[in-house]
C-alpha cells in the first residue's frame, strides 16, 4: 500500500489540482491526505479533478473560511471504507484494507501553529487511539511543529520548546513510532527562504509497525509547494540476499548440540595452511549446525501451547475428581518443562531484541518483539546514495553496488 501525505495551502487553481493528479498518478498512491485544502463544501465534482480515474472513494473536514480543509482520498479497489469521524484538524478513517483483508485506521492532521490548540488536538487523537489499543493506526500530515531542535534550520516559529515536548509527550502516550524520512531532511520551506523545518510526518502504532515491518517514509519533490509531498511504503519484505548464520543461546543448553561439536570439528580432516584449515573446519561446522537446527527448529510457541492444553486437561479431571497421584506427578513435570521452555523462549526473543537487560524467565515477550522490529528498522538499508543518484530496495542497491 502508497499513502500519500501533502499540505496543499489552496486547492482552488486548476493548476494545483493538476498538478496533483499528476502526482498521485506518478506515485501510484492508494490512499491520500490532503492538508489545507481552503474548501468548506468538498463535492464529487472536486475530487475527481484530484483522481487519475474513476477508481475513488472520499471523505473531507471542510475549511473554516480560506483556512484549515482537509480531505482524504482512496482506491475504491483497494481500501473499503467502514467509518469516519472528524475534529478540529484531524479528519479519520476507517476501512478494510481489501488484499490483506485486516481494518486499518488513518487520522489525516492539520495541526493549529498554537501550542494550546495542539495540544486539544493531541488529547483529542490520544482519546480515540486508546479507545482501539490494539488497532492499526496511522497517522500522518501537517503537525505544525517539530519534535527535534535538528528538525529545523534559520529562525522560524517552528523553534518552540513547549510544542516539541508536547508533541513527544503525545507520540509516547500514543505508542507511536516515528520513521526516519528518506530522500530529504526537511519538508517545509518558507517561500522567501531562510528557515526550513520537518513539520510534515507519518507515524505508525506499534501494532501497525510490527505487522507491517518494512515501511519506508519519503520526501518527494516540493515543486510549486511550500510543503514537500511525502509517501509512505508499505510492501513485502525485500531480499537482500543471504542472512548471516548466527549461534542462538540456548542451543548451548542442550547435550546433543554440545556433542554434534566437538564430533564435527573432530571429524573434519583439512591439510595446508592454518587460516585455510580453519575456514574449512568452521565451513562443515556450519552445515552440520544447520542440519541440526532444521530438526530442532523451534519458537517454543507449539511447545508452549500444547502443554497448556494438558494442564487444562488435568484441571478437568480434578473438578470431576478423577484425580490420581500419578496426575498429580504428570501435572508437576508438565509445569517444570514449562517454566523450562518459557525461559528458552524469553532468552531467544531477548537475544533477538538485543537488549542486554533482561532477566531470565521474567520477560514481556511483546515488549521484546517490538525491540526487534526497532532494531530491524534502524540498521535496515532502505536506500543508498551512488554518484548523485539514489538506489532504493534490495535489487535496486545490489546493480548500483555491484
Amino acid at each position: 500500500m502508497l499513502i500519500l501525505s501533502l499540505n496543499a495551502r489552496g486547492t482552488n487553481s486548476c493548476r494545483k489540482r493538476k498538478l496533483i493528479k499528476d502526482l498521485i498518478r506518478d506515485t501510484k498512491a492508494d490512499i491520500v491526505c490532503l492538508q489545507e485544502t481552503k474548501w468548506e463544501i468538498v463535492n464529487n465534482s472536486y475530487c475527481e479533478a484530484l483522481w487519475p480515474d474513476k477508481d475513488f472513494g472520499w471523505t473531507y473536514c471542510g475549511s473554516n473560511g480560506a483556512s484549515g480543509g482537509l480531505i482524504t482520498i482512496w482506491r475504491s479497489s483497494v481500501f473499503t471504507l467502514l467509518d469516519h469521524w472528524s475534529t478540529n484538524g484531524a479528519l479519520a478513517i476507517k476501512g478494510l484494507w481489501n488484499e490483506k483483508k485486516v481494518s486499518i485506521n488513518l487520522i489525516n492532521i492539520y495541526a493549529s501553529c498554537k501550542s494550546k490548540k495542539q495540544q486539544v488536538l493531541w488529547d483529542e487523537i490520544h482519546e480515540w487511539i486508546s479507545k482501539q489499543p490494539e488497532a492499526f493506526w496511522c497517522v500522518c500530515g501537517d503537525f505544525n511543529t517539530t519534535l527535534y531542535q535538528a528538525e529545523r534550520n534559520g529562525k522560524g516559529r517552528f523553534n518552540d520548546e513547549k510544542r516539541r515536548r508536547q508533541f513527544s509527550k503525545f507520540i509516547v502516550e500514543c505508542d507511536l513510532i516515528d520513521l526516519p524520512l528518506l530522500r530529504r531532511k526537511f519538508t517545509w520551506y518558507k517561500d522567501k527562504g531562510g528557515s526550513c523545518s520537518r513539520i510534515d510526518r507519518f507515524l505508525l502504532s506499534t501494532s501497525w509497525s510490527n505487522r507491517w515491518t518494512n515501511v519506508k517514509q519519503s520526501g518527494l519533490t516540493r515543486s510549486i509547494y511550500d510543503h514537500a509531498p511525502i509517501l509512505l511504503e508499505v510492501f513485502e519484505k525485500e531480499n537482500w540476499g543471504p542472512i548471516s548464520f548466527r549461534i542462538v543461546n540456548w542451543w548451548l543448553d542442550q547435550e546433543d548440540f554440545r556433542q554434534l561439536v566437538e564430533k564435527a570439528w573432530k571429524d573434519t580432516v583439512v591439510e595446508g595452511w592454518g587460516g585455510y584449515v580453519l575456514k574449512e573446519k568452521l565451513k562443515n561446522l556450519k552445515l552440520e549446525i544447520k542440519a541440526w537446527k532444521a530438526k530442532n527448529s523451534t519458537t517454543f510457541t507449539k511447545e508452549i501451547e500444547d502443554i497448556e492444553r494438558q494442564l487444562t486437561e488435568y484441571d478437568i479431571k480434578l473438578e470431576n475428581d478423577v484425580w490420581d497421584v500419578t496426575d498429580c506427578e504428570n501435572r508437576r513435570a508438565l509445569q517444570l518443562n514449562l517454566e523450562e521452555l518459557r525461559i528458552k523462549r524469553d532468552r531467544l526473543v531477548a537475544q533477538k531484541s538485543r537488549a542486554k537487560w533482561l532477566s531470565e524467565g521474567e520477560a514481556n515477550t511483546s515488549f521484546f518483539h517490538d525491540m526487534i522490529n526497532r532494531n530491524n528498522r534502524r540498521s535496515e538499508l532502505k536506500s543508498v546514495k551512488i554518484n548523485n543518484s539514489w538506489f532504493e530496495g534490495g535489487n535496486q542497491v545490489k546493480e548500483g553496488i555491484f
